[in-house]
């Protein structure tokens, strides 16, 4: 194949919209891949006898630590896998390290499904939370670098709508696989994990023949590669195409900047902040990381994780509580294809508002309905109608989410970053993603065993802080190019309203150089000139038509 022979320009026929489609459904079978592994986690738990199983096929735990532990281990994993991605993705490319990924993914998932003992399976879920963890932080980011600065969010979105279709495939094959014999054997658990073996040999297979992206091969020096594959991504195959064109001369200047500035390329610099200057790394990396870490902590980790005990609480018998949680879940996905059409339209940040009040409430007026359940007689027609109104707002949570919180999040890490260090940068989103879900697992089987549904009421005051949070700390990126988020993070106050000022005034400076499609890309210095000159930033390249 080509990416193996050193020629990433993809095979095919397909140009423009056609390939940045081709593109992101390839991609999203790796998060589909992530949101399989991730409901597929019923069946480990089984295997590792956190409980016991009733005669119904239902499970009881009575190791929530224990439960809570195994889990959280995964994210471990995950956290282990991103970072290691987004350190040689910069180095070997976006789609070798995929294939890398798929490596950690099929080996992990074959160790799952023939475990013989709680080591060996804690073990491979380690290992397979590697290869999500290279999905996580690497497919993002092949989306953005190619994908158009007007569809980018879309796109992402996309992908982890895709992610839900991975739940909902893990919940109810294992689901149906319950009513296999007595539903106790070892078929009930090893074959929902043997399965995710499909989608990645099918997404090798994919991706072999699809293009690089072409920000990274200006990068690795693989200057004719990028000019072809622009040509498709924007010229309809004509690399010539003068939209082609003018993204190459961006990218261009970006990376002669980084070959003067190669300090900046480590994780712990980029932690630190230290020598980025205008850019401000260090405050990127913290915005990234603190997003995906509260979106776990918004309620959305339990309800996925642990819907059935939710339902049960509502409740609803043991089966009709594992069929409720499959629909919600089902109600989830089609709703986040409200969130892909609304991301790039009405903005990150208003969808994080709307949601944030929307998760905060049904978190607590779920707490007062379950409440009010417990003090009802078991099977009367009050704690009918109070369960009937917890199982709502337990839908209606999901279905907020989908449509908010699960977007946004994974999507602006791939938008802030400069080139140099996009998927390091994204990694460290990634990892707030893996720590906010892993404490979350570790400490929601605890929570519901000591205060049952007022867990609940923990999630919703975390969802009323992320308004402030947001309002203040996080800037708005829609249909800004990636050469622009440089200006957009120049300011040195990490207010909202001090940022967009020095965007704005930045922006109208370089007006002229903004908008001129046939000068060639500037690199800003962060300096003001002594006369009262253009005041310009260090390391950006803002003109680009991406």
């Amino acid at each position: 194949m080509d990416v193996l022979k050193g020629k990433s320009t993809g095979k095919g026929r397909l140009t423009d919209m056609k390939l940045i489609v081709a593109i992101n459904i390839v991609a999203g079978l790796g998060i589909f891949f992530s949101g399989y592994d991730q409901g597929v986690m019923a069946g480990v738990n089984y295997v590792m006898k956190v409980g016991y199983v009733k005669p119904d096929g239902s499970q009881v735990v009575t190791k929530p630590t224990y439960q809570g532990g195994i889990v959280a281990i995964y994210y471990l994993g995950t956290t282990i896998g991103t970072l290691m991605g987004g350190s040689i993705s910069d180095h070997i490319g976006r789609i070798r390290t995929v294939l890398i990924g798929c490596f950690f993914a099929i080996f992990g998932a074959a160790l799952q499904a023939g475990a013989m003992n709680a080591p060996w399976i804690l073990c491979a879920r380690i290992i397979t939370g590697m290869g999500t963890g290279v999905f996580n932080g690497i497919l993002p980011v092949w989306s953005a670098e190619t994908s158009h600065k007007d569809v980018r969010g879309f796109f992402v979105s996309f992908e982890f709508t895709l992610n839900y279709v991975g739940l909902i495939t893990a919940y109810w094959l294992e689901y149906g696989v319950s009513f296999v014999g007595d539903g106790t054997g070892s078929f009930r658990w090893r074959f929902p994990l043997a399965f995710q073996i499909i989608p990645m040999l099918v997404l090798i297979v994919l991706i072999l023949f699809m293009p690089e992206s072409p920000r990274w091969l200006v990068k690795a020096g693989r200057i004719e590669e990028a000019q072809v594959v622009l040509g498709r991504l924007r010229g309809g195959g004509d690399s010539l195409d003068p939209r082609a064109q003018h993204e190459y001369q961006d990218i261009c200047g970006a990376v002669e900047l980084e070959r003067k500035q190669a300090f900046r390329h480590g994780y712990i610099s980029m932690l630190t902040g230290r020598n980025s200057g205008k850019l401000h790394l260090a405050r990127r990396v913290q915005l990234s990381t603190w997003l995906l870490f509260l979106q776990a902590w918004t309620g959305i980790t339990t309800i996925t994780v642990y819907s059935p005990i939710m339902f049960t609480l509502a409740g609803y018998s043991t089966r009709k509580s594992q069929l409720l949680a499959g629909i919600n879940n089902i109600g989830a996905c089609l709703c986040s294809l409200v969130g892909m059409v609304l991301i790039d339209r009405v903005g990150r940040r208003r969808l994080l508002w709307a949601g944030a009040v929307g998760l905060g409430l049904c978190m607590f007026l779920e707490t007062g309905m379950v409440t009010m359940l417990k003090k009802q007689v078991v099977g009367s027609s009050e704690a009918q109608a109070w369960g009937a109104a917890s199982a709502f707002f337990v839908f209606f949570f999901t279905g907020i989410f989908a449509s908010t919180w699960l977007d946004v999040p994974f999507t602006y890490p791939t938008e802030t970053f400069p080139l140099e260090v996009r998927a390091r940068g994204n990694a460290f989103g990634t990892v707030g993603w893996g720590l906010g879900c892993g404490t979350v697992s570790l400490l929601v089987p605890v929570w519901f065993a000591s205060i049952s549904q007022y867990t609940f009421l923990i999630h919703g005051c975390v969802n009323f802080l992320t308004i402030p949070v947001v309002w203040a700390l996080y800037p708005e990126t829609k249909r800004r190019t990636l050469e622009e988020m440089d200006l957009l993070f120049a300011s040195d106050k990490p207010w909202v309203w001090e940022a967009e000022k020095e965007f704005a005034r930045l922006k109208l400076e370089n007006a002229q150089m903004l908008h001129s499609a046939s000068d060639a890309p500037e690199v800003f210095i962060a300096e003001e000139k002594a006369g009262g000159g253009v005041k310009h930033l260090e390391g950006s390249s803002v003109h680009s038509s991406n």
